[in-house]
């Protein structure tokens, strides 16, 4: 939890960062467990995208 920053608003499309600066790859095709903190909110879907090339 301490590693991600809060996020706030309700964009359709958003890109979690880190503070380490990982992109998550070292987890693919591993297990991962994720904990949401949400307040005031709903949470529908959490999409795991490969980050796109300029």
């Amino acid at each position: 939890m301490a590693d991600c920053p809060e996020i706030f608003g309700d964009p359709i499309e958003r890109v979690v960062e880190f503070r380490t600066g990982g992109d998550g790859s070292s987890l693919s095709d591993r297990l991962v467990r994720l904990r949401c903190v949400l307040k005031d909110t709903d949470l529908y879907s959490f999409p795991f995208m490969p980050k796109s090339t300029p």
